[in-house]
């Protein structure tokens, strides 16, 4: 499995819904004022981090990561720094955030790694459930995720044309002459 994200993979497929619901309902941070994740018992033991105060412990936080998700509608390596530690606003998400074992969910496990996010804003009700984390076979990450992953992850050595040379040349592998 590739995975698209820099976290505990307990984390996942609650990111996954989280981000679906953002991006396809427009909700916006301000909007939100209620917030259940209900996933299987081990990602809560174990991703069950209230108040992280390390980029390291973030990474185990079903709280922190589906509040940052909602805030940047994206969860990447950046959303992992002591800046982002430090903006209340997460903290402000992350306290209308609720987490619980679903006993449903937890007979899936571990067939499955799921998650079942709902999001009340100020506009309606929405919910997601992710089986799968993106990158997992039975979910696969696209092209354009992948790539902007490389590029994301690459860009402290080197510069984004650089990187974008490497993707055409290995996505373009068989045709390179030896």
């Amino acid at each position: 499995m590739f995975s698209s994200k820099d976290r505990a993979t307990y984390t996942h497929t609650a990111i996954d819904a989280t981000l679906d619901l953002v991006q396809s309902h427009g909700i916006n941070p301000e909007d939100v004022e209620e917030v259940l994740v209900e996933t299987y018992s081990d990602a809560v033991d174990k991703a069950g981090e209230e108040m992280p105060r390390s980029t390291y412990k973030a990474k185990f936080s079903l709280k922190y990561c589906v509040a940052v998700s909602i805030l940047d509608k994206k969860c990447s390596l950046e959303q992992f720094s002591q800046r982002k530690l430090k903006d209340k606003r997460i903290w402000k998400l992350a306290d209308k955030i609720s987490v619980s074992v679903n006993p449903k969910l937890n007979r899936e496990y571990p067939e499955k790694w799921p998650a079942i996010v709902t999001i009340k804003t100020s506009g309606g009700v929405f919910s997601e459930k992710c089986e799968y984390p993106k990158g997992d076979p039975r979910n696969p990450i696209v092209e354009s995720e992948l790539t902007e992953k490389f590029i994301e992850l690459t860009s402290p050595l080197l510069k984004r044309d650089k990187s974008r040379q490497i993707i055409k040349k290995v996505m373009n592998f068989e045709d390179l002459t030896s």
